[in-house]
């Protein structure tokens, strides 16, 4: 069996493994895949991981995000590979989520630790989100309450730079990488004062059209009031230019996060997925 690095020009070649939403995210700063190739070297399987923490002082860890094989014999060699991958990257810890309980059983045989619990994500309807109208109870915007399409690249970037400079990147390891384009930046909003952004609220549409919001801060004097704000103009502005049957994900990365929709939403529960974690030093 050979292996393969998959990128976007040769990631259609794995269609078969790989969804549209992941293969979307290939070419990002820490992402990685590896792709199994058989004797005629057709396509058997693949791996898709993100590495954490690579840039900071953490130590690095990778998060499974996909492992698809013909059989379980590829799937335990694509495991070999990523493992031998792992060490030029200094990772010390693997982890994934799954609701696939043949790849929970399978990642347990290779060392993986395991359980069921609730899942991080959870899926918000726009019918949801226009119920929330009717709870912010946000009448008309202030001016400085927009999408953040109406933002300069000046803007946007000052910003972002003091974001990570505060330690704040939501779920996005490679924010600092990522242009203002790469959001949905009519239903992204911001809260700009003194032409000086001081919250935002990121989203991103895949492939598959959902929306999966990315990050959602406000380090101003007002930031409790801006925070409700930009995340009413959001809900409104989705509710506004989206269909009834879009999905809206939310991971529940943070304590913060999850108090806030434990909050605003009747019933915020995730999926029963398995978890696991497996040690790489």
């Amino acid at each position: 069996m050979k292996f393969t690095e998959i990128t976007s020009e040769n990631v259609e070649e794995f269609s078969a493994y790989i969804d549209a939403d992941t293969a979307d995210d290939l070419d990002r700063t820490f992402f990685r895949s590896i792709g199994a190739l058989g004797d005629d070297d057709a396509p058997v399987g693949a791996i898709v991981y993100e590495l954490k923490n690579s840039e900071n002082e953490d130590d690095t860890k990778s998060r499974i995000i996909l492992l698809e094989g013909i059989d379980d014999e590829v799937t335990e060699q694509l495991l070999d590979e990523y493992k031998k991958e792992l060490s030029e990257d200094e990772v010390t810890e693997s982890y994934y989520e799954t609701s696939n309980e043949t790849l929970y059983k399978l990642l347990s045989d290779n060392g993986f630790s395991g359980e069921q619990e609730e899942g991080e994500e959870i899926s918000v309807s726009v019918e949801d989100l226009r119920k929330l109208n009717g709870v912010f109870k946000v009448k008309s915007f202030p001016e400085y309450i927009k999408s953040i399409s109406e933002l300069s690249t000046l803007q946007y970037r000052s910003f972002i730079k003091n974001c990570l400079f505060r330690g704040k990147y939501g779920i996005l390891e490679d924010l600092s990488y990522l242009p203002k384009s790469w959001f949905e930046t009519e239903v992204s909003s911001c809260a700009v004062v003194d032409d000086t952004v001081q919250g935002i609220l990121l989203i991103r549409k895949n492939p598959s059209g959902k929306l999966i919001a990315q990050l959602y801060v406000d380090i101003g004097p007002d930031s409790r009031r801006n925070l409700l704000l930009i995340l009413a103009y959001s809900c409104r502005k989705i509710t506004e230019l989206y269909p009834e049957g879009t999905e809206v994900i939310v991971r529940r990365h943070s304590d913060a996060v999850r108090k806030l929709t434990d909050k605003l939403l009747s019933d915020p529960k995730g999926d029963k997925v398995y978890c696991g974690t497996r040690s790489e030093e």
